[in-house]
């Protein structure tokens, strides 16, 4: 059985062939639900790692190798070219961003397709063709898709995928008798899909054993006897899975910080029981996308040793159970019905698999995050439509199963589209999130910024005290609000409370971004000895720390000394060009060494859009070094 077979047993629901064409409908739905999405805004962890990435804003640097070693330590090098890419096509236009996002989820749905459709053909389904066209919709516009696609800095999510993707899609083919002297090649193409995908995101790790599972359990008796025998599949995918056993002991050994590993507090035992109540809700939401936010907020140990955990546990282990049985149980059987129960104890097998890498052993601060659900839940669809289709094959008229599909495509493409409208602006998400959670301080630390960022610093200062007062027993959020609150109230003049709140943060945990606040705010009350120190201390620690050079930059200028200030904010400007504090002082610099033309034009490179705290001073600059029109 081939993808092209035009011949259906009658009763199927797939009276005639689908064109391949038709896969521009999903496409298109696609495209259109996320198009308001371009001109979004950057949202929650875009800004430390697109905004003030300097590492993403010299293309030139990725050249080097000394530059990959260290891009190799954050474990995503790939991902953050992808960023630089966009960088130096449209410097920090967030559509820029947001289009190669679209972009490359709708590549994805093209290779979900390609590779459905060749698991139906392995599997001996009646039609696949149209099978494949329906899943590849529902893994195209399900809302559940959101995250993966509208969330920039989750493009590792999608872009991983792709890879894993195609690299699955080679494999797949060498394992082809018939692909003779080319296997090497496509075994060749598995493996490099298999490094990009690593180079992208640790999730990519599964690809192996995802090769090994469906080449197991998903082709029909007729097609195995077409395949190479286990002993050739076998050296290539025990050399993937050394490789993989590698980059995962490498990948342990990099996990620093509170949000892995050691770092969140739990044991691999106690994530594990926490994952048997998470996983139902990734198949609660699949099944209908109610209730989606950006941050879950759950409480760990509110989820340990409950009935509900271990009731949650068994009927999980009953369905991987059952899932490889009915997988097994029909391996010598050809035809539709076969077909079906194969693919369909695959895909929910699928779907736990590829989920393992975050939901099994390996803490991970958040607990539920719906951007990993993007590429398992194909195994989910897959299913969920092989499942339809012998349904309707048995009880429905033949033109009702593409009358359902597109349907549920327009049904689904309606409420992508509705759900998207979170990520188009700050306020939008925060406030979505702390609506659907109001005790969840980090929803309400976020809606603060947002707010402070729009200038309204009332409404600000309320809602991080709303989220301070929620946050006990959670030291790193109620730092990072006591920080920001800090920053915001010495935008607004209150030095004393701006000062209290940080030190306050930094007692909670360290950070650099408030200790070079907590410095600039020393400026501000007069005791340069005292911020020196502090800020000398910090570039010790980290020579091209922009905030940390910017304020010992104003410190020179307040002192009169020009030429230095002038040095140290070239430094944070080599590294961030887009640091707008760093250019705004440097117009001062400039202006004490008589430069005042080139005080106007650093004045002028900055961005139009400036947060509420900045724009003034900007504003007063221009005014007082007599720049004319702007």
């Amino acid at each position: 059985m081939t993808a092209t077979d035009d011949i259906a047993p009658p009763g199927t629901g797939w009276r005639s062939p689908s064109p391949r064409w038709w896969l521009l409908v999903p496409l298109a739905l696609a495209a259109l639900a996320s198009w308001r999405v371009l001109p979004g805004e950057f949202q929650f962890d875009d800004a430390e790692f697109i905004v003030e990435n300097g590492a993403i804003k010299a293309l030139s640097a990725f050249l080097s190798p000394a530059h990959w070693q260290e891009a190799l330590r954050s474990g995503r090098p790939l991902l953050e070219l992808s960023f630089a890419l966009d960088y130096a096509r449209g410097g920090l236009e967030p559509w820029n961003f947001h289009l190669t996002n679209l972009l490359i989820h709708l590549a994805a749905v093209v290779l979900a397709w390609r590779l459905s459709l060749r698991l139906l053909a392995l599997a001996g389904a009646a039609r696949p063709e149209g099978q494949a066209l329906v899943a590849a919709g529902l893994f195209a516009l399900h809302p559940l898709q959101s995250e993966a696609v509208s969330y920039l800095w989750q493009r590792g999510e999608s872009l991983a995928a792709l890879f894993l993707l195609a690299g699955l899609l080679c494999l797949l083919r060498s394992d082809e008798a018939a692909a003779g002297r080319a296997r090497p090649a496509w075994l060749l193409g598995g493996g490099l899909a298999f490094l990009l995908g690593l180079a992208t995101k640790a999730t990519a790790v599964t690809l192996p054993l995802a090769w090994l599972l469906l080449a197991w359990l998903v082709p029909s008796p007729t097609a195995r006897a077409a395949l190479v025998p286990w002993r050739r599949r076998l050296g290539p995918a025990l050399a993937l899975l050394a490789l993989a056993a590698l980059f995962a002991v490498a990948a342990l050994r990099g996990l620093e910080g509170p949000d892995a590993g050691a770092g969140t507090g739990l044991s691999p035992l106690a994530y594990l029981q926490a994952q048997l109540r998470v996983i139902p809700i990734y198949l609660r939401l699949l099944a209908w996308p109610s209730g989606q936010s950006v941050d879950w907020h759950l409480a760990p140990y509110a989820l340990l040793v409950q009935p509900a955990t271990a009731l949650s546990g068994a009927l999980l282990l009953l369905g991987a159970a059952g899932a490889l049985r009915l997988a097994l149980s029909a391996r010598r059987q050809d035809g539709p019905g076969g077909a079906a129960a194969r693919l369909a104890g695959a895909g929910l097998l699928w779907f736990l698999l590829l989920l393992a890498p975050t939901s099994s052993l390996l803490p991970i601060a958040d607990l539920l995050v719906e951007h990993r659900v993007y590429l398992p839940s194909l195994g989910i669809f897959l299913a969920a439509t092989l499942a339809a289709e012998r349904a309707l094959s048995r009880w429905a008229p033949p033109r009702l199963a593409p009358a359902l599909a597109a349907g549920t495509w327009l049904l689904l493409a309606g409420l992508l589209h509705a759900r998207n409208a979170v990520w188009e602006t700050r306020r939008a998400l925060w406030t979505d999130a702390a609506a659907r959670q109001p005790g969840n301080p980090r929803a309400w630390a976020n809606l603060a910024m947002a707010a402070s960022l729009e200038g309204s610093g009332d409404e600000a200062v309320a809602a991080w005290r709303r989220g301070l007062e929620r946050s006990a027993g959670e030291p790193s959020t109620g730092s990072r609000i006591l920080g920001n609150l800090g920053i915001h109230l010495a935008q607004r003049g209150a030095l004393e409370e701006a000062e209290r709140s940080l030190r306050a943060s930094l007692e909670l945990q360290p950070r650099p971004a408030f200790e070079d606040a907590l410095a600039a705010v020393l400026i501000a009350r007069g005791r340069l000895d005292e911020a020196e120190a502090r800020l000398l201390d910090q570039l010790r620690r980290q020579p091209d720390r922009g905030g940390a050079l910017t304020s010992l930059a104003k410190l020179h200028l307040l002192r009169g000394e020009a030429a230095p200030a002038l040095a140290l904010l070239q430094r944070a400007l080599a590294a961030d060009p887009d640091l707008a504090p760093a250019r705004y002082l440097s117009a001062w610099a400039l202006e004490g060494l008589g430069r005042r033309a080139e005080g106007c034009a650093a004045l002028a490179g900055l961005p139009r859009r400036l947060d509420a705290g900045l724009a003034p001073q900007v504003a007063e600059a221009w005014s007082a070094l007599g720049c004319g029109a702007r």
